[in-house]
């Protein structure tokens, strides 16, 4: 079951048959249009990205809307203190 709030709320699960075991997989459905702007935060010591979904979105869950928002930052489990990421405010359409 996919999350209605989830960014793949519109997309299905298919089973696909791995050698002898079947595994699912999510089958991209239509995009949803959005628009954002963003807000530059300063990293502080000890913040995870989880953390600051919550912070900026009362969703830890949501962390992923901060990773699509710096896709030149590959590797969130450990973040520099000092770093400045952008943090969007999504606004769907």
């Amino acid at each position: 079951m996919i999350d209605a709030d989830s960014r793949y709320s519109q997309s299905t699960i298919a089973p696909v048959v791995v050698g002898k075991q079947v595994r699912f997989v999510i089958v991209p459905g239509e995009q949803r249009a959005y628009t954002f702007n963003y807000q530059f935060y300063q990293v502080l010591q000890g913040d995870r990205i989880d953390n600051l979904a919550f912070k900026f979105y009362g969703d830890p869950l949501r962390w992923w809307v901060i990773a699509d928002a710096n896709p030149q930052r590959m590797d969130w489990g450990s973040l520099v203190p000092g770093e400045i990421i952008r943090v969007p405010t999504v606004v769907q359409q």
